[in-house]
């Protein structure tokens, strides 16, 4: 029985997943659509695991963050919009990383007023914190020192959403997880991971200087 046919279950807001493709935003996708939420699902190119009769349900638009007229037909029609498309590159030049990250941010707001979409949810990145803090814990409320390429584009990217959520049409909201690993990571972090599982990298009990924020 769907939402609209039992008066008692409340209805899901029609959501966007940005990066469906991506490895957080397939894992999005997947726990929407064990929700029952109705999902529309974008990214450049059309993630193969769209053709599982699991995700029929699924709405695929193509878009690209770079191209504004792009990105107003897989806004179009949503309420709530998870941001998770990025460019994640170590090896990426600066102007790739800010013009993806942090001007497509910026077109992928623009597109969410014009829609009338409510709510923006920004996936960021602990990153942002840099190498300052050395090994102390840090708190939302700590000033951000990025110290690399792709920790700026994503601290630039969040001013984005700042300045959105101040103008009073868009709810939004920046999270800032740690490296994010888990089935189907396969870059930064899970490749140490993955060797660790091997046996071909060891960590050395009794170092209590070091950690490492990691979110499964």
């Amino acid at each position: 029985m769907s939402n609209a046919e039992n008066p008692a279950t409340p209805m899901r807001p029609r959501t966007l997943v940005t990066g469906a493709s991506g490895f957080v935003g397939s894992h999005l996708v997947d726990v929407l659509v064990e929700e029952g939420t109705p999902v529309t699902a974008t990214s450049r190119h059309r993630p193969r695991y769209l053709d599982r009769p699991k995700y029929a349900p699924v709405r695929y638009v193509p878009s690209d963050l770079r191209e504004p007229s792009s990105l107003r037909p897989a806004v179009e029609g949503q309420e709530l919009v998870f941001h998770s498309a990025a460019l994640f590159d170590f090896f990426a030049r600066q102007d790739e990383l800010y013009t993806t990250n942090a001007v497509g941010t910026r077109n992928l707001l623009a597109a969410c007023r014009e829609s009338g979409a409510s709510r923006f949810v920004n996936i960021s990145s602990g990153a942002i914190y840099g190498t300052s803090y050395e090994n102390n814990l840090v708190k939302e409320t700590d000033r951000p020192y990025p110290t690399d390429k792709y920790s700026a584009s994503k601290w630039a990217a969040e001013q984005e959403v700042f300045e959105a959520h101040g103008s009073g049409k868009l709810q939004a909201i920046s999270l800032r997880p740690g490296a994010i690993y888990g089935p189907g990571s396969r870059y930064g972090d899970a490749k140490a991971l993955y060797l660790m599982k091997r046996g071909f990298l060891f960590g050395k009990p009794g170092l209590k200087e070091v950690i490492s924020s990691h979110v499964h």
